[in-house]
């Protein structure tokens, strides 16, 4: 199954919630979205309810303010976990500005080794 093709069979199954951010200038063209929905984990203490599943934002676009708020669009201040992959530098200093911080869980996906971060509510 392709990326698309799953993106699309998720946004299908209603298990989440997905928001775009487009350029109206550039004939809509997609910029960025986060998708969020309830915790894929196991509940655990301390863990919170909401999972943001996925936060993507064009390169060329980055340090535009478009992830913030399209993070803001899609979890505003809510307590909330994510997966991030190791060593992606740039998205652990964006999160880390958004009060995520790792607490020692990992994974290893198909991508490579993931680390969870998590962040209590504000």
């Amino acid at each position: 199954m392709t990326r698309v093709e799953r993106w699309r069979q998720i946004i299908r199954s209603g298990s989440s919630t997905t928001f775009l951010a487009e350029d109206e200038t550039a004939n809509g063209r997609l910029l960025g979205f986060p998708s969020t929905g309830p915790g894929r984990d196991d509940p655990e203490p301390d863990l919170p309810t909401l999972e943001l599943m996925a936060l993507y934002v064009r390169a060329d676009v980055y340090g535009t303010g478009v992830g913030y708020r399209l993070m803001r669009a899609a979890i505003d201040e809510a307590a909330a976990y994510l997966w991030v992959l190791d060593g992606n530098a740039r998205a652990i200093a964006f999160y880390e500005r958004q009060g995520f911080r790792f607490d020692g869980q990992s994974k290893v996906e198909a991508v490579g080794l993931e680390r969870r971060m998590m962040r209590s509510a504000s």
